[in-house]
């Protein structure tokens, strides 16, 4: 009998070649602790390494850690891998974990500063070996351990050395950064790339055009109304996450402590008055129509709380001649970092002017948006994208939650809401956290502190030579594995 057919074999990584990648707009930062955009970390995750990797789809994996265990909410404790050691040949250790919360609680700003002041206290029980104990239980910390960067003690952000598997080589302003192959790295064989070159490229259609010429071999984003031509022409593949499940969001921020925002029905009225479905028309029909921070196919998404998925122009009148405000002229300061905010915003100007609420329209280069909107607090609405970790926790927390940026931007404070957050990150079962961040949903849909524009999607563009890429649910590009076919 003849033997069965078999397909072909997968081939395998050649290691080797220059991988050149495109960036939405210039890095701000090399120095993990200070790291605020997405561009950030794009380079940042080549160059740096945490205890454990930032995709929990499918449950922590370890990356520094060899293993973990958490006896409890509030402690957590981590064993390192044999051997491991920085760039510069200095021994990765127990102490190095250590020394980077303090550093990072003593430099750090934004969202890493965030993720180590709930530490309590870093013990190192042996140069392998370290304890977190927390001020309060933290269900969510597995994920937040992913985001703390490790640097040796002697780290300089001038020349950046981290764990990570490429090691820094130069940064020529507003011309590239590059890194090359860290022959140490812990996993055995990687990276197969001998140097990553990042090259900062703010219009999208010049990214197409240097990846279809060969100028480059891999964009961070491919122009949503090129995207269907693009897969027809079969020369670049689009690689992208599966609509429904990154918690990545289009979000409208608004300064919810302040007149005429901090009035209940007036963000009730203009979330029903946005038209999502003509939103998801700006975006081709990439992504997927959502109100709700949490994605539909999310274990913690609760069908049960207000959905703004259907425009109801009708309710929003009624919601808006109920606040008793009228004649409303409002500020709209979105990005210009993507192609699709701009019309994003037409569409909410044109949408709220039904309401009678007139929206001047702001567009500003992302530095200086996140230092007017997030740091100054200086807007009445903010357009902008998100892409916050996994865990509920972090979703609903980093966008919402008083404590936090976005939400100390938007100034919503809900005594009742920050209690569920608490009580989420005190529970370990996913059961019961489910029934905690259902209620959560419930009263932050109601509340509309800030308004969810749909999922936004990132769509990656590669030659047909580069492969091994996998698309992060978080939207960090990740090139360990990824090789160059010949």
């Amino acid at each position: 009998m003849a033997a069965p057919a078999t397909g072909p074999a997968s081939p395998r990584p050649t290691p080797g070649g220059v991988l050149r990648v495109t960036l939405g707009a210039e890095p701000t930062t090399l120095d993990p602790h200070r790291s605020s955009t997405l561009f950030d970390f794009h380079v940042k995750d080549a160059l740096f390494d945490g205890l454990l990797e930032d995709d929990f789809t499918q449950g922590p994996k370890g990356q520094l850690a060899e293993s973990w265990e958490s006896p409890d909410a509030s402690t957590y404790i981590f064993r390192l891998r044999q051997g491991l050691r920085f760039h510069d040949g200095q021994p990765l250790t127990a102490e190095s974990i250590k020394f980077t919360v303090e550093r990072s609680l003593a430099q750090g700003t934004g969202q890493p500063r965030v993720l180590v002041e709930q530490i309590a206290a870093t013990e190192v029980l042996d140069p392998r070996t370290v304890r977190f104990r927390l001020k309060a239980p933290n269900a969510a910390f597995l994920l937040d351990a992913a985001d703390i960067k490790v640097v040796p003690p002697n780290f300089d952000e001038r020349n950046p050395v981290g764990s990570g598997p490429f090691q820094f080589v130069e940064w020529v302003r507003l011309r590239h950064v590059r890194v090359r192959k860290f022959p140490g790295y812990y996993s055995s064989g990687q990276p197969y790339l001998d140097e990553l070159v990042f090259l900062p490229t703010p219009d999208e259609n010049q990214k197409l055009v240097l990846l279809e010429s060969g100028q480059v071999e891999f964009t961070d984003t491919v122009p949503l109304p090129r995207v269907q031509a693009v897969r027809q022409a079969g020369r670049v593949r689009v690689h992208g996450i599966p609509p429904g499940v990154s918690p990545s969001s289009y979000y409208l921020l608004t300064r919810a402590d302040r007149p005429p925002l901090d009035n209940l029905k007036v963000r009730q009225a203009i979330s029903f008055a946005i038209d999502r479905k003509a939103l998801l028309e700006v975006t081709f029909g990439e992504g997927t129509l959502k109100s709700n921070a949490i994605p539909p196919r999310h274990w913690a998404f609760n069908p049960q709380s207000v959905s703004f998925n259907e425009r109801d122009l009708a309710r929003a009148r009624r919601l808006m001649s109920e606040s008793g405000v009228g004649g409303v002229t409002l500020q709209l300061k979105h990005l210009t970092s993507r192609a699709e905010f701009f019309p994003i915003a037409q569409v909410i100007q044109a949408n709220l002017a039904e309401i009678g609420i007139r929206v001047e329209l702001l567009p500003q280069q992302i530095g200086i948006w996140i230092n007017q909107v997030l740091v100054q607090r200086d807007f009445q609405l903010g357009l902008t994208g998100v892409i916050p970790p996994y865990d509920p926790d972090s979703i609903l927390g980093n966008l919402f939650s008083i404590r936090r940026v976005n939400g100390r931007a938007i100034g919503w404070r809900h005594e009742l809401f920050e209690k569920q957050l608490d009580q989420g990150r005190s529970v370990v079962r996913q059961a019961d956290r489910k029934r905690v961040y259902d209620h959560a949903q419930l009263i932050v849909q109601y509340d509309a502190p800030g308004i969810i524009l749909n999922e936004r999607p990132i769509l990656y563009g590669a030659l047909p030579s580069v492969r091994g890429f996998v698309p992060d649910v978080r939207q960090h590009m990740h090139f360990h594995g990824v090789w160059l076919s010949r």
